[in-house]
């Protein structure tokens, strides 16, 4: 029961956090071009985003967190102690990987800002806070 709460405690703080990201840089995006936004219409647009990538985004990461935290558990069983760093490297890597299979299977950038390096990395981070916070929640004395 602890590591299915801690699943979904990563998976949701992920979320949250990349489609936070995904808002604040198609915003800056939006402000070089010499538009003004207001904290209202920020807030507004952070919260339209994450009501309206639910649907597709959200399932996107569960599928990633369980392909990568399943491989991890494998590894760590067989070859390496219980590691929190390997935790964070897959789930970096799950949600880098999510969006480039999706460029090079698709043809498509679904999340603009993952066309640039940093974009792609921002998104990877929230992936490895994600998987943080599962190591922690799962196996909270070490």
């Amino acid at each position: 029961m602890r590591k299915a709460v801690a699943f979904i405690s990563a998976v949701v703080v992920t979320y949250l956090t990349a489609v936070l990201l995904v808002s604040q840089f198609n915003m800056a995006r939006i402000s070089e071009l010499g538009h003004a936004i207001s904290l209202p219409d920020r807030l507004q647009t952070i919260w339209s985003d994450w009501l309206g990538m639910l649907s597709t985004y959200l399932p996107l990461i569960v599928v990633a967190f369980l392909i990568a935290f399943v491989f991890t558990a494998f590894i760590l069983q067989r070859f390496v102690a219980r590691s929190a760093v390997l935790y964070l490297l897959a789930g970096f890597v799950a949600i880098l990987a999510l969006h480039l299979i999706a460029n090079s299977v698709f043809g498509i950038v679904a999340i603009a800002p993952t066309r640039t390096v940093i974009g792609l990395v921002a998104q990877g981070t929230a992936g490895a806070l994600g998987a943080c916070l599962f190591y922690r929640l799962a196996w909270p004395t070490t």
